[in-house]
């Protein structure tokens, strides 16, 4: 009878011990979930958050602030599968809300972690002429704008086109006042490309005429040598 009892007492720690083990691991991919943004493009003018759960041991219940809709992702495999979630307006910053839970309700029933997303928005001035005229790098023109871009440009919705060209030019005017010490890596190149390019065009024109007068006159000389 005894060993009975000690039989029982070992299983029933044998699988506590196996129950814990499961939950740390549940536990450390849910606070190792990836979450990436595949932001928009002139060709593509659609805005994702993807998600990466790793395995069927979490699951996640995902909502948004722009309609409040809410979203049960489980993960029907053992391997990492990937969600995307289409944002229902490219133009609209929306936050989205990640929950992590663990598959196994004996885990326990609050969330592993709570992770918190901003998409961002598309820049629908990006092609204005003023961003296609502007000869230097300006951060304002560029396609996408991150949830700190819109803090850092003070980007609002009823932001018009004119009144976007007369900032983009406020930055391009500011930028060439700049000291150069103050300009990026990127921007100095830009600027030096702007300032010098004809001393690097006409070298580069020059050896590439030498080169064809050269490629002329032995293609001319192997004619003669045949006739």
């Amino acid at each position: 009878m005894k060993k009975i009892y000690v039989i029982i007492i070992l299983s029933f720690f044998l699988e506590m011990n196996i129950l814990n083990a499961d939950c740390i691991e549940s536990k450390k991919e849910g606070d190792q979930i990836s979450i990436l943004i595949d932001p928009p493009r002139v060709d593509k003018q659609e805005l994702s958050l993807l998600v990466v759960v790793p395995s069927n041991n979490i699951y996640l219940k995902i909502t948004n602030d722009y309609n409040n809709e809410e979203k049960i992702y489980t993960n029907e495999k053992e391997n990492a599968t990937t969600f995307k979630l289409v944002s229902p307006d490219i133009y609209s910053n929306i936050k989205y809300t990640i929950r992590v839970y663990y598959s196994d309700t004996a885990c326990g029933l609050e969330p592993i972690i709570t992770y918190e997303y901003e998409t961002g928005i598309y820049n629908k001035y990006n092609q204005s002429n003023a961003c296609l005229n502007a000869s230097s790098y300006i951060e304002r023109c560029k396609e996408y704008y991150t949830s700190e871009d819109i803090k850092n440009f003070n980007i609002s919705s009823d932001l018009s086109e004119d009144k976007h060209n007369e900032l983009v030019e406020s930055d391009i005017e500011n930028k060439n006042n700049m000291p150069e010490e103050k300009l990026s890596t990127k921007e100095k190149i830009l600027k030096g490309i702007k300032e010098y390019y004809l001393y690097i065009l006409i070298p580069i024109a020059i050896i590439s005429l030498m080169y064809i007068i050269q490629i002329i006159i032995i293609k001319r000389r192997k004619k003669y040598e045949k006739e």
